[in-house]
């Protein structure tokens, strides 16, 4: 039995839940029996887990901000998690929460074999047997080494970045850009400060100029989709997309992206898809600028400092340099080769 504990939310958003599916199909796929445990909240991704075919033991809700409220109950969600895992054969527990550390991680290691921890802040102690940062970062080796046991295997890096099994389709499949037709824009999953109708403002003189199609996707937890879907209903150029089972297709569809930093952050290097990033979370700055420093994309800034001029000198720029978005999708594939799952599989088969 594999179990993971990980939560969405409004304002957590989407992505540990995404890339712990990714994982866990995988684990699936392998005959293992795997079970998620989150706590019910405004937002959570539970009933989409149990889409997926998985068993899911909810945690009781909590209405407050989830962040703080774990990280100062750490004790009683340790107690609650333990009273599911009791009479389990637990082979691995796996945590992706920044708001869980070394504490909660202490207090759950006489009830499973290993513990494995996703994280990418390296803010805080772990207590763990493997740790994942899929993520890019220029310090990699030296960020977790006071932080994490000396025995805890480190995967580190893009190498390691959890892809779906939707995009391996498309990652062999090279498509040069030509010219700036179609453009992608995709804030996340939940887009909780609706980045993606003020981005919407910003391009809409540009694409009507120049007649670019623009596939606009939203996630389920979006609370503007519906205001957004309108929007785009009074445009032709652009085409409206709602928790949507082919973003592979579309990425690999489109010559350009506008999205926010995070976990697609490496779906769209996957597929050589140059982007415009935004940072929309303090945990994305580091990972947005060493990835813009790399050459894999472009980093708009913060939410907060976006201006329309800026988005707009931004996409003329790239229409008139087409050169620069092939290139910097070659340095996007050098990044992440798409193989990444399959590594972390193997790994935690030496280890467990």
């Amino acid at each position: 039995m594999i179990i993971f504990r990980v939560d969405g939310s409004l304002e957590i958003g989407t992505g540990h839940v995404m890339r712990c599916l990714t994982l866990a199909n995988e684990f699936k796929k392998r005959g293992h029996d795997v079970r998620f445990i989150s706590r019910k909240t405004m937002g959570d991704m539970i009933e989409l887990v149990e889409s997926k075919g998985f068993i899911v033991h909810p945690l009781p809700l909590i209405k407050k901000n989830l962040w703080e409220y774990i990280e100062k109950n750490w004790q009683e969600d340790a107690n609650t998690t333990i009273n599911i895992l009791v009479n389990k054969r637990v082979k691995l527990l796996i945590v992706d929460h920044y708001s869980i550390d070394a504490k909660w991680e202490n207090t759950l290691k006489p009830y499973v074999e290993k513990i494995m921890v996703i994280d990418d802040l390296a803010n805080r102690k772990h207590s763990c047997d493997i740790l994942l940062d899929q993520n890019y970062f220029v310090d990699k080796q030296t960020r977790y080494l006071s932080l994490i046991p000396s025995h805890c295997l480190q995967l580190l890096g893009p190498d390691y970045a959890l892809i779906r099994d939707e995009f391996i389709d498309y990652i062999n499949l090279k498509r040069p850009i030509r010219d700036l037709k179609r453009l992608l824009l995709f804030m996340g999953g939940s887009d909780p400060t609706n980045e993606t109708e003020k981005i919407l403002k910003y391009i809409l003189p540009i694409i009507n100029e120049h007649r670019i199609i623009v596939d606009v996707v939203v996630g389920g937890l979006n609370r503007r989709r519906d205001r957004i879907k309108d929007i785009c209903s009074e445009n032709k150029y652009l085409n409206y997309h709602c928790q949507i089972d082919n973003i592979a297709e579309i990425m690999f569809n489109a010559d350009f992206c506008i999205g926010a930093g995070g976990a697609t952050t490496w779906e769209r290097c996957a597929l050589g898809l140059p982007t415009a990033t935004i940072i929309i979370a303090e945990n994305q700055r580091e990972i947005t600028k060493d990835v813009s420093s790399y050459g894999a994309c472009i980093c708009l800034g913060d939410l907060g400092n976006i201006t329309n001029e800026r988005v707009q000198q931004v996409l003329l720029d790239v229409k008139a340099n087409i050169n620069k978005l092939n290139e910097m999708g070659d340095l996007c594939r050098t990044l992440v080769d798409g193989r990444g799952t399959s590594r972390v599989i193997k790994e935690i088969q030496n280890v467990v």
